[in-house]
């Protein structure tokens, strides 16, 4: 997997979970079933590894956010990686260590966006 930056969504993983669940929207399947296929599809296959789960979630957010649904679980998930420090974590072992003093505030802020009821 490829990443071009330190957004969350700047990397292959994030826009091809992204992309598989907006190409499904737009064929007309209602969104909540789609994020429930999706979220059943890939977290057994990302147990264990922090950063793919993690790229599965905030795209499962944004993506339910961008087609108006509030999705209360996966929202919940959002505010314990959040709150729990463990996406920081996670970058900082991407990073070697280290690690944007910005990122954590970037982070929270789309946990906040993400978490709006249209």
């Amino acid at each position: 997997m490829g990443a071009w930056g330190t957004g969350i969504s700047s990397n292959d993983e994030y826009m091809d979970i992204y992309s598989e669940i907006m190409d499904e929207f737009n064929k007309g399947v209602p969104i909540q079933t789609v994020i429930d296929d999706i979220l059943n599809k890939y977290e057994s296959e990302f147990e264990g590894d922090c950063n793919s789960l993690h790229n599965l979630y905030f795209a499962s957010a944004f993506s339910s956010w961008e087609c108006g649904y509030y999705y209360e679980e996966l929202y919940n998930r959002l505010k314990e990686i959040i709150t729990s420090g463990s996406d920081i974590e996670c970058w900082r072992e991407l990073q070697g260590g280290v690690i944007s003093p910005l990122l954590a505030n970037y982070i929270y802020m789309y946990w906040i966006k993400c978490g709006r009821q249209s």
